[in-house]
């Protein structure tokens, strides 16, 4: 009886011109259809359902050698089996004998042809199979799934014997891999599930696995030699043109590197493995911490207000920024939790007196973060015991994120790089404010005395030099870094010029108006093409330049008000404090409290009787 049903089976598909070898003229084919619909449809399902019903005894299956590379592989459903059968021995026939067309050179050859009869067959297999699987039950399978699962134990056996034929030919077995991979992209093109066996199982074996890993690290390495030593790397990709890229000010360098981070990125994303998955992140993030070791080497060698610094400022925030972005994709978003699974794992089975299995985790060494790809040994324990189904609610009582220690460490040296600039802006600020700080503050001639009032000549070279050296990190700096450092750089100046003009010197009616006219006209202004109220960064600043030129009335009035309420005589007319908080706010002064105030106050020559 099954005898007579599998010729019955094959001779309907023979009736259908199966296999479509040569995709025939679509006019035509449907031609065909109409003549064999009457009397082979008909048959076609008696027989399918049939022979799906039959299940052979376990004594009866012979053990297929692809069960040793994929354990668990579960066998096609009888009748497709009977598809496959004849691609099969033409695959076979054409890429496992003596022909030309079995070149191990060549796996392109022979996963183009699977990727055909895919193609070819599809359209047959959606419209005839597809029906027939739904009304035996077979509701969660797909016909073009598993007629693809057929073809695909072809090419899985075929890769498991061909790669350790390689040798040593390293350009031959990247060649293999990277037709593997595309040929697997291909297929998920084709609607061949994800989740499903394929050729990435074979890739995921120890041998193949480890050679893989080892030439990708060597691979990324020599490329990232390549694009640091590019006579463009510090230039903007994009010219002219303006982009969120260009708005970053990202040099050509860093968005080929993360360029690069993202091609090994979509190579291993589909790996079933989740312990390879682990160990190329942890290449990834090698890779990571071997560049902003690059980057600090070519940091050492700039000077702090040079192009090339300004640039790799920017790279740094760049990579920070995608770091940030890709933390929160659900592909690391997993690879975090993996891990942090397998290290739960590890640490339980040492605490129970078993230590075989590989470290996954990080050497660090001083304040760097590395990771040890030979740290991560693909073995053989029962993954299912580890890295079981990704669960949600575990992952939101996870501490930390995927890259967070490459990201601090980014972060460490943009701050630190951040500061230098800061520092060498207010170095030269400083050697050009000699003049200003011993300016004759206590004899300048009166306001009444110009016809009008410029900047002083001691201030105008301060302000000159502070103007040039922000103008050139402006064109240096991204907009992000840039306003981080003329803010940071407003709160040093502000302080300096409080303890080194205003408190080391004292003032007579015309050298307050001038201090007053050159904060507020040269560094208030100044600092006003970066903010519409630049006073607000410079408080001490602006509070000292209204007490110091308060009419001497008031000021002498508002003195008494400090000194009384500092010397009170217990009598019911003594001030208390908050009516020298209260005196200072009705003249626009919020921040400084009143000893500081008096102090200042005191700095005054017309108020000394």
């Amino acid at each position: 009886m099954p005898h007579d049903l599998c010729s019955e089976f094959d001779d309907v598909l023979k009736g259908f011109g199966w296999p479509f070898i040569a995709s025939p003229d679509t006019k035509q084919q449907q031609t065909n259809k109409e003549q064999i619909a009457d009397h082979l449809n008909d048959r076609l399902d008696v027989a399918f359902i049939c022979l799906i019903r039959l299940q052979l005894p376990d004594a009866l299956l012979t053990k297929e050698a692809i069960s040793e590379i994929i354990p668990g592989w579960r066998p096609l459903p009888l009748p497709l089996q009977f598809l496959v059968k004849p691609l099969c021995r033409r695959f076979k026939y054409h890429f496992c004998s003596k022909k030309m067309t079995n070149n191990i050179k060549k796996p392109e050859w022979y996963m183009t042809q699977l990727l055909t009869w895919v193609r070819d067959h599809s359209s047959f297999l959606e419209e005839r199979i597809q029906p027939l699987l739904d009304k035996a039950g077979f509701k969660y399978s797909t016909a073009v799934s598993e007629f693809t699962k057929g073809l695909l134990q072809l090419a899985i056996e075929k890769l498991a014997a061909d790669l350790p034929k390689l040798g040593q030919d390293d350009v031959l077995f990247s060649h293999t891999i990277d037709e593997t991979l595309v040929f697997c992209k291909e297929l998920v093109g084709f609607g061949y599930p994800i989740n499903q066996p394929g050729c990435l199982y074979v890739l995921c074996s120890d041998s193949v696995f480890n050679r893989w890993l080892d030439l990708e690290d060597k691979s990324a390495t020599e490329k990232v030699d390549a694009i640091l030593q590019s006579e463009t790397a510090w230039q903007l990709p994009y010219g002219d043109n303006i982009t969120d890229l260009e708005e970053l000010m990202v040099p050509e360098c860093t968005e080929a590197f993360m360029t690069l981070m993202l091609v090994i990125t979509d190579r291993y994303k589909r790996l079933p493995n989740p312990l390879a998955k682990i160990k190329f992140f942890n290449m990834q993030l090698l890779l990571l911490d071997d560049f902003r070791t690059r980057l600090v080497q070519i940091m050492r060698e700039q000077h702090p207000l040079d192009a090339i610094y300004g640039s790799i400022l920017n790279a740094i925030n760049y990579i920070i920024l995608i770091l940030k972005e890709w933390s929160d994709l659900p592909l690391f978003l997993r690879l975090h939790y993996y891990k942090v699974e397998y290290e739960n794992f590890e640490t339980n089975k040492k605490k129970q007196g078993n230590g075989d299995l590989a470290e996954i985790g990080t050497e660090k060494d001083g304040d760097s973060n590395t990771i040890s790809v030979s740290s991560l040994v693909v073995t053989n324990f029962e993954i299912s015991e580890v890295f079981h189904d990704f669960d949600q609610i575990k992952l939101d009582f996870m501490k930390g994120m995927a890259f967070d220690n490459t990201i601090s460490l980014f972060e460490h040296l943009r701050k630190e790089m951040r500061k230098i600039i800061v520092e060498m802006i207010m170095y030269d600020t400083k050697a050009r404010s000699q003049h200003y700080r011993k300016d004759r503050w206590m004899s300048m001639p009166s306001q009444k005395e110009y016809l009008k009032m410029t900047l002083s000549d001691s201030g105008c070279e301060l302000f000159m030099v502070l103007k040039d050296r922000l103008h050139l990190v402006q064109q240096q700096l991204c907009s992000p870094l840039f306003e981080e450092v003329w803010q940071k750089l407003s709160q040093l100046l502000n302080k300096y010029i409080y303890e080194e003009v205003v408190l080391q010197n004292r003032f007579n009616e015309g050298g307050a108006t001038q201090l007053s006219y050159d904060i507020t006209r040269g560094l208030f202004s100044l600092f006003g093409e970066y903010t519409q109220r630049p006073e607000n960064y410079f408080k001490d600043l602006k509070e000292c330049c209204i007490l110091l030129t308060l009419k001497a009335g008031s000021a002498m009035l508002l003195k008494e008000v400090f000194q009384n309420a500092m010397h009170p005589n217990h009598s019911e007319d003594s001030l208390k404090p908050t009516d020298c908080v209260k005196a200072l706010q009705d003249i626009s002064i919020f921040k400084m409290l009143p000893d500081t105030a008096l102090k200042i106050l005191s700095l005054r020559t017309d108020l000394h009787i």
